[in-house]
């Protein structure tokens, strides 16, 4: 749904925005508050995936609560990966996309092959999301490169914050919904922290 929503009005701003002298850092601020949103939400998915499966699931399905959150975030990546190829656009160069893209296919069929007889049906969920990840941050260190996509240490940041939280959320805290649900609280005040000066901007034009 975020990402029907996304798809709809997204062309139409990004065309509409394409000759603006300040494109580069408005098109660089809606990947960052997307990605950042993205984070947030996807990171409650995964604190909240296994007691919903419980719920609406029985029996072997209810194991299929640890491929939700990859699935559930691999949408959201594609979606902030449009979002910075639009960069290409305003160039008039699309074989970056292309390329770029084959990339990320290539990475997800090797750790398909790899993770697949290890982790299966979770290593092909893992390799999906993993594509996108390596798409992306192709994507963005060649516009930033190109100086065509601004990226903000506090991106960065939570950036980390959300790669370290997977990798806990998947060794260690997936059996503790409440231990969880904690952590991305913590997770979500770091982040409202970080980005209190835009709130806060934001409340203010609409008060």
């Amino acid at each position: 749904l975020i990402y029907t929503a996304f798809a709809g009005g997204w062309q139409y701003f990004a065309f509409s925005t394409m000759d603006d002298g300040n494109q580069v850092k408005n098109n660089s601020l809606v990947f960052e508050y997307l990605g950042v949103f993205s984070f947030a939400v996807c990171a409650f998915v995964a604190a909240l995936s296994k007691p919903l499966f419980k719920l609406f699931f029985t029996g072997a399905y209810i194991d299929g609560y640890i491929v939700a959150p990859y699935l559930f975030f691999a949408p959201l990546l594609q979606m902030l990966f449009q979002i910075a190829c639009n960069q290409f656009l305003v160039i008039k160069m699309t074989w970056p996309n292309m390329i770029i893209l084959s990339l990320g296919a290539i990475i997800n069929i090797i750790i398909n092959y790899i993770l697949i007889p290890i982790m299966g049906i979770e290593g092909a969920a893992l390799a999906t999301l993993a594509g996108y990840i390596v798409s992306d941050m192709i994507c963005v260190f060649v516009l930033c490169h190109m100086k065509l996509m601004i990226m903000s240490k506090r991106f960065l940041k939570i950036v980390l914050a959300m790669l370290s939280f997977g990798v806990v959320w998947r060794l260690m805290l997936r059996p503790y919904i409440f231990l969880s649900i904690t952590v991305v609280l913590l997770l979500v005040l770091y982040i409202l922290v970080l980005y209190r000066k835009d709130i806060r901007n934001v409340l203010i034009k609409n008060g």
